[in-house]
């Protein structure tokens, strides 16, 4: 996964997650999926940092290689037919992330 400048910038000022572990649980899809708009793809995932779920902004090229723009709170008003974030989604986003440690650790 590329990273973008702006995205490097978002992932320090937004998380506490260093820029390696958040491409990773991005590539890895570890969170829940909420959809696409404009070719911007929106993935919940879970900062154990922050104690918090944050939303990343990617895009994927032609070439299959996806770049991560951008990282959102939560609660960041999402783009028409892009899935607003529940609680259900955030537990979702953390169970994720706890089974893609699990499975890098195996």
């Amino acid at each position: 996964m590329k990273l973008t400048e702006h995205g490097s910038e978002r992932i320090k000022r937004r998380t506490g997650m260093t820029e390696h572990d958040v491409t990773e649980i991005v590539q890895a899809r570890a969170g829940v999926y909420l959809g696409e708009s404009n070719q911007y793809k929106y993935l919940l995932f879970y900062s154990p940092p922050d104690q918090e779920a944050k939303i990343a902004v990617y895009v994927s090229s032609k070439d299959g290689t996806d770049s991560l723009i951008s990282v959102w709170d939560s609660y960041y008003h999402l783009p028409r037919g892009v899935k607003r974030p529940t609680y259900k989604h955030i537990k979702q986003a953390r169970h994720a992330l706890q089974r893609f440690i699990i499975s890098r650790s195996a």
